[in-house]
């Protein structure tokens, strides 16, 4: 198995996989300990969090998941793929 499919799988398990729709949230570490962070989800599910559609808790809004989404979008997206999602909603 590939390394970025164990890792994948390896987070996956240890997520405590809270129902938030097409998201995976589970425990935060470190210095995010008490917190609830995102492991995995759905490209549209990912997207809406960062443009603010959840705003039942407002701790899912923070410039860290913000840093780590511009991070890492293009393993799923491309640039225009992006803009074309936000601008669709």
């Amino acid at each position: 198995m590939p390394q970025s499919q164990d890792n994948y799988t390896a987070v996956l398990s240890k997520a405590s996989k809270k129902d938030s729709g097409d998201l995976v949230m589970g425990p935060g570490k470190g210095t995010r300990q008490g917190t609830t962070v995102v492991y995995a989800g759905t490209p549209d599910r990912l997207i809406g969090r960062l443009i603010g559609e959840s705003e039942t808790d407002p701790s899912l809004l923070d410039s860290e998941y913000l840093q780590i989404f511009l991070l890492t979008y293009r393993t799923f997206s491309t640039p225009l793929e992006l803009i074309d999602r936000i601008h669709r909603r």
